[in-house]
């Protein structure tokens, strides 16, 4: 009976110790995927902050790049407008004071008053007058105002205005559904009433009948933007 009874605890020990085993070693598979599940989250993890570090470094790389460029363009075109103001400084300094009575003289003073209309549309400015283009001249006030009187055969208010009307004439042919007031504020005029009268005053009409015109015979095959 004792050989029976401790034949059957050693069977059950056996059994115990084999049950204690397959419990421990699936223990051990379960912790062994729970840290290869953690390895993969961290990989993961570690994975996307090297991307966004990625797309935040070529993001500032391509802005870097931006302003250089701009950079440079902005240097090149001061450079070249510091010489044309050197070239136009030195013409002034070439100038003697007979310029109010030398003829030539007068022209070459016209000249730079055109110059200045055309490259830099400074009659854009509602606030621009004669005083700030003779400064830009390098000249003043009394010549500059003969300059344009003598040359053109305008007085300075007259003179501008050209210019205002042919740049709102511009616009007008490519943004023909363009508001008057912002068509006035474009081209240097206080209010659409100061358009109008300028307008009136230099072609005879108004500007929407002058558009009218250009559409009627087929000049103006821009439409509005």
């Amino acid at each position: 009976i004792f050989e029976v009874n401790d034949s059957l605890s050693m069977q059950s020990y056996h059994a115990a110790l084999a049950e204690a085993a397959i419990q421990y070693h699936l223990q051990d598979e379960e912790m062994k995927r729970r840290d290869a599940e953690v390895l993969f989250n961290y990989f993961l993890i570690a994975l996307c902050v090297l991307v966004l570090l990625a797309i935040i470094s070529i993001s500032i790389f391509r802005y870097v790049k931006k302003q250089n460029i701009l950079k440079k363009t902005l240097s090149a075109e001061l450079e070249e407008a510091q010489k044309k103001i050197e070239s136009l400084r030195e013409a002034k300094e070439k100038d003697s004071q007979d310029l109010q009575d030398d003829t030539s003289n007068l022209k070459e003073l016209y000249q730079r008053a055109e110059y200045i209309m055309e490259h830099y549309e400074s009659y854009t400015d509602p606030a621009y007058d004669i005083n700030i283009l003779a400064q830009q001249i390098f000249s003043n006030r009394t010549y500059t105002s003969t300059a344009i009187n003598q040359i053109s055969g305008m007085n300075f208010r007259t003179w501008i205005g050209r210019y205002r009307i042919a740049h709102a004439k511009r616009i007008l042919m490519a943004m023909p559904d363009i508001k008057m007031e912002y068509l006035a504020s474009q081209c240097g005029f206080e209010n659409r009433v100061s358009l109008y009268r300028q307008f009136k005053s230099l072609e005879g009409m108004s500007p929407l009948e002058w558009l009218k015109g250009k559409q009627d015979s087929g000049d103006c095959i821009t439409k509005s933007l």
